[in-house]
């Protein structure tokens, strides 16, 4: 799942905060660990950072008290593996029950100057 600019140990990181949302740092140190062998903190720490950087993640609290956890913005451009949706029954399938309003809430500078003046 490469989103943008990603690296595999960044997209492990979101992978595991898809499954379990405000994961402390701790956490995913060791998932990471356990995939990608002695990662230094430093470095698992500046994939959190770009992650941050790129709206992905939302961070709560200080410390080792830090918690991370995918941000909204990521769930409505994260990468669908469509043929996988598709595969999986339709009563299996994870949807909202609803239409998503608080997509709006995102959408901005989404039209041209010349779109704003028709």
């Amino acid at each position: 799942m490469n989103q943008k600019n990603t690296n595999k140990r960044q997209d492990l990181i979101l992978s595991l905060l898809a499954r379990n949302p405000n994961l402390p740092i701790g956490a995913i140190i060791e998932n990471v660990r356990k995939d990608f062998g002695e990662i230094s903190k430093i470095t698992i720490n500046r994939d959190l950072l770009y992650l941050l950087t790129l709206g992905f993640l939302e961070k709560e609290g200080r410390g080792k008290a830090t918690l991370y956890k995918l941000s909204r913005h990521y769930n409505l451009i994260k990468k669908v593996d469509i043929p996988a949706y598709f595969k999986t029954e339709p009563d299996k399938r994870e949807v909202l029950n609803s239409f998503n309003f608080q997509i709006f809430e995102f959408l901005t500078n989404i039209f041209s100057g010349q779109e704003k003046n028709i």
